[in-house]
């Protein structure tokens, strides 16, 4: 039995953490799906009486060259829709002896998947004709593809298969749609990948832990003998031996009301497949080192989700901790972006989340996924949203240092956190049916789940029409741009090192980045570090005028904050703790990170954004393998080396007093 009309839809994704290691089983990944989606509409192809057709047309209407017409004997020119098709009809004739009848598949996606220029003249719509071919059109990173497969899969399976045979609404209907998506998903994209993004398509926001690939092993190609009743087996998950063991968590996936989760579009796009390649190419190399940094960033995520959970489930808008988590993941993922020398969070993106998150009310912001020139995804309050746009509407970038694109012309997106895929049992599944109420003009109208409707019959979109209007009211899309600041500055000397017993400097471990207990006020300037290791431990660390005095540094007005960053890692290094891991032979090893940024020894801390008026500074401190120092110390040398001042140096002897 074949329907004669059935819509559906899914929604994009953010993976706002877990980047990379959502590719273990060790780790997990926090996607979210977004108001964005993709649409499909499938109706039987009309035909004269006494005619039968087995061809199967399916459009894209929005992009050039975007018709295929799928028989036994041809072949689609896109691989998602052609590999989706083929998954979706074996599945079909294991389950049914009816034979498969034409059709007709119209496939739109709402604007935000794809850059576009403003003179499309309709940037407000929610689909416009975007006047290139597919293979041309700029993706934002949203998982179009995963939405696409997920969509396409759900809407053939629900046009010829009975609501008995696969029910969309039940959870087994939707367990069994997200099997036979990610298998046809894998297929397309010639890997087994992790599965967050087709998971966020069928389930919505929700804590991530990937399947085994071993589950799609020995599926073989489709046309293959048995091929049908293999994909079945994997689909209905009835091999005891072979189970799908994802674990998908809705409930402590969360954002807070009162905030928002934006994307915003910077239309130069990456090619995720050779960052991946380059990171696990790292992991492998160095497993000790990757596994640390990997472990770090796990509880970091971890740390992030619940304390957005804490906040949902709270009337308090206090996101001072919220911002200190979201710059301990960035300072995390460049430092893994340096040492896999890959541009997970590129210079140009970095320029514009920090531009961002100095907006008042933007809490922070990453790139999310895999990083590269994609969308970057902001954590937002609902009053900073004007502020946010003036600031975006002005923001250029000419330049990019990590050999990418630079960005010149954007927009950010008007795509956000879907409230209905939210961990609540009440709400909607992010995969929606839509309701086919007016067959005689061919409209699909939304029901109340959501904003989701297909256009039929159309021949062209070539602009948003009152009906497509109307199921998505305007939301302003913003401009974005860039603008570089280079700070240098010489740096404060210390007296000879000794480790000093003089103290609880640098205060002992604890989960939140609390100050130090206040000792009596003193007139000066205080800095309040929160020092955080790779193991994911965090240690208070406070320097005010008394400090120094008592150590004998000499620093401008006795102000902590215009000490170089060397001399901190001179006082870290004095103030080492027993519990950390082994003191490096000289300061020269430690590795400070602070706002995603590896700091340079000669800056002074005000020119690297430490600033009085913030209560505490989380700054991720990493210690260089000692090869690494000695191979650096002897090239100064060398070169008859220059201090860490930028001074230059005398050829010969180096004496450092331990």
């Amino acid at each position: 039995m074949t329907r004669s009309e059935v819509a559906l839809s899914a929604p994009g994704k953010v993976l706002l953490a877990g980047g990379y290691l959502v590719l273990d089983r060790d780790h997990t990944g926090l996607v979210f799906g977004l108001d964005a989606r993709i649409h499909v509409h499938v109706q039987k192809l009309p035909t004269s009486p006494g005619v039968v057709l087995s061809e199967i047309i399916v459009r894209s209407p929005q992009f050039k060259e975007a018709e295929w017409s799928h028989s036994t004997s041809t072949q689609s020119r896109n691989k998602f829709v052609e590999t989706a098709l083929a998954y979706a009809l074996s599945y079909v004739c294991a389950m049914s002896y009816e034979k498969i009848g034409s059709s007709s598949i119209t496939i739109v996606a709402d604007t935000d998947y794809y850059s576009h220029p403003d003179e499309t003249g309709s940037t407000n719509a929610r689909f416009i004709n975007f006047h290139v071919p597919i293979t041309e059109a700029h993706k934002t990173g949203l998982g179009s593809s995963a939405a696409l497969v997920t969509a396409f899969t759900a809407a053939v399976l629900a046009h010829y298969l009975k609501k008995d045979q696969l029910d969309l609404d039940s959870d087994l209907g939707r367990r069994r749609l997200h099997n036979i998506a990610q298998a046809a998903h894998c297929a397309a994209q010639g890997k087994v990948g992790s599965g967050f993004d087709v998971a966020a398509a069928v389930y919505g926001s929700c804590i991530y832990r990937r399947f085994s690939p071993s589950i799609l092993e020995g599926l073989g190609e489709v046309g293959s003998p048995q091929f049908s009743a293999r994909l079945r087996a994997v689909v209905d998950d009835s091999d005891p031996s072979n189970k799908w063991d994802m674990q998908i968590d809705k409930s402590n996936a969360r954002i807070p009301q009162g905030l928002r989760l934006l994307m915003c579009d910077v239309d130069c796009g990456s090619e995720t497949v050779g960052l991946v390649k380059k990171v696990l190419g790292w992991r492998k190399e160095k497993p000790e080192e990757a596994s640390l940094l990997w472990a770090t960033l796990q509880k970091g995520n971890e740390d992030l989700a619940k304390e957005l959970k804490r906040l949902a489930q709270t009337d308090v808008q206090d996101y001072r901790n919220l911002k200190d988590i979201v710059l301990t993941i960035r300072s995390l993922i460049r430092e893994m972006s340096s040492k896999a020398d890959v541009p997970i969070e590129p210079t140009v993106q970095t320029s514009l989340l920090d531009a961002c998150s100095k907006v008042k009310g933007v809490v922070g912001g990453v790139v999310p996924g895999a990083g590269g020139f994609d969308a970057i995804a902001l954590l937002v309050e609902d009053q900073a949203l004007p502020a946010l746009q003036d600031l975006l509407s002005t923001y250029s970038s000419t330049t990019s240092a990590d050999g990418g694109p630079a960005i010149g012309k954007g927009v950010a997106l008007p795509a956000e956190y879907d409230l209905r895929a939210q961990g609540d049992p009440s709400s909607t599944a992010p995969i929606e049916m839509t309701k086919i109420e007016d067959q005689s003009t061919g409209q699909v109208n939304q029901t109340s789940q959501g904003p989701s409707s297909s256009p039929q019959n159309q021949p062209e979109i070539s602009s948003p029409s009152a009906a497509t209007q109307a199921a998505a009211p305007p939301r302003e899309p913003l401009a974005i741009t860039s603008a570089n600041k280079n700070t240098t500055s010489a740096s404060a000397a210390l007296p000879p090192l000794t480790r000093e017993k003089t103290g609880p400097a640098i205060g002992p471990s604890s989960d939140k980045p609390a100050p130090m207990p206040q000792e009596p006020e003193i007139t000066g300037q205080t800095l309040m570090i929160t020092i955080l290791l790779i193991t994911g431990a965090r240690h208070p660390f406070k320097i005010d005028e008394r400090y120094l005095k008592k150590r004998n540094v000499a620093i401008d007005g006795d102000n902590p904050f215009n000490m170089s960053v060397y001399t901190l890692k001179e006082l870290i290094w004095r103030e080492w703790r027993d519990d950390w891991e082994i003191r490096p032979s000289s300061p020269s090893a430690i590795r400070l990170i602070f706002y995603g940024k590896m700091l340079e020894d000669k800056s002074r801390l005000h020119d690297c954004r430490f600033e009085p008026s913030l209560t505490n500074h989380v700054v991720h401190m990493t210690v260089k393998p000692q090869e690494i120092v000695d191979e650096e110390d002897a090239k100064i040398a060398k070169a008859g080396g220059r201090d860490h001042d930028g001074n230059e140096g005398t050829t010969g002897c180096r004496c450092i007093i331990l």
